[in-house]
This record gives structure tokens, C-alpha cells and sequence, in this order.
């Protein structure tokens, strides 16, 4: 058999070494890359949001014009807290937001009920100005 010289037996040792090294190093690589944990959730500021859009409907009068939409709102809430209180911060941001929407759905409907009333009510006032300067032209 014949016996490898000693440059090619330390080339053929060194060629070994270079793989390991670089397959340690892209495995250490893979290793490392773990995706970042999801940031931390804190609901506090749209649960808070969600209680101000709730009172502010409250104000307009939302309990005699809008009871559905304030009564999805304040269930929507009650769940945000509900889930707060169980340590869900998620399923509390979530609810919290829906509760701002209806809150604010419910002040909403309100307004645009007063503006379809105030509409009707200035074109009625517009008719009898017509009908009185009719009256009086004749």
C-alpha cells in the first residue's frame, strides 16, 4: 500500500477541519435565527378609548335613539375585560377595539338621526316661507 506523503495527508486533514468548521457555522447560524417573540400586548389604552367612545355616545343620547349599537358596545367591552381579567391581552385589545367601533357607531346613529330631523324640519320651514310669500304677493 503505498503511504500518502505528509503534504497531502495535511492538506486531506486541513479539507476535513474546513467542512467541519463550516458546517458548524452554518448551523450555529440556523440556531440563532428563532423568529423575535410577538411584542406584548397591552389593552389598557383601547379598553380606554372603548369607555370614552361608550361615553360619548351615552352623552348624545345613544340609550333613547341607539339602545342596539350602545348595547353591542358595552357587551363588546365587558368581554374586553372579562378577557383582561383572564390574563388575555389579545382576545382584550380585540374585543376593545370592537367596543370603540360600536361606540362609536352608536354616537354616530344618534347624530344622523338628529341631522334627518333637522333637514325635515328646515324644509318644512322653507315650505310655509313659500306658502307665506304666495299669500302675501297675492
Amino acid at each position: 500500500m503505498p503511504v500518502a506523503s505528509p503534504s497531502a495527508a495535511l492538506w486531506n486533514r486541513l479539507a476535513w477541519q474546513g467542512l467541519l468548521i463550516g458546517a458548524l457555522t452554518v448551523g450555529a447560524g440556523c440556531a440563532t435565527s428563532r423568529p423575535a417573540p410577538p411584542p406584548a400586548v397591552n389593552a389598557e389604552p383601547e379598553l380606554a378609548r372603548a369607555r370614552e367612545a361608550i361615553a360619548d355616545a351615552r352623552a348624545v343620547g345613544a340609550e333613547a335613539e341607539a339602545a342596539v349599537e350602545l348595547r353591542a358596545a358595552t357587551t363588546r367591552l365587558d368581554e374586553a375585560e372579562q378577557a383582561l381579567a383572564g390574563g388575555d391581552a389579545v382576545g382584550a385589545s380585540r374585543f376593545a377595539r370592537e367596543a370603540f367601533v360600536d361606540g362609536q357607531l352608536a354616537e354616530l346613529t344618534v347624530l344622523a338621526a338628529r341631522a334627518r330631523r333637522a333637514r325635515a324640519l328646515y324644509d318644512e320651514v322653507r315650505a310655509l316661507r313659500a306658502e307665506v310669500d304666495t299669500a302675501l304677493a297675492n
